[in-house]
């Protein structure tokens, strides 16, 4: 499974470039969102399963559910 992690400084538009480079057929979460980190804790399958490529903004909120 691929992986590409985009670090920097805080607030320097990290999560905005991250969006901006969403395309079609990309699932796209940030766990900021409560309840996709509520979900992220309770059914990590349910963001992260699937065909389709996703991206998940702020996984450091919960590690956990993107090991595999």
């Amino acid at each position: 499974m691929p992986v590409v992690v985009l670090t920097g400084a805080r607030q320097t538009g990290k999560s905005t470039l991250a969006q901006k480079l969403v395309t079609a057929g990309r699932r796209f979460y940030s766990l900021d969102d409560l309840e996709t980190l509520d979900l992220a804790r309770r059914e990590p399958e349910a963001l992260i399963g699937g065909a389709s490529p996703v991206t998940i903004d702020e996984v450091q909120r919960e590690p956990i559910c993107c090991r595999q």
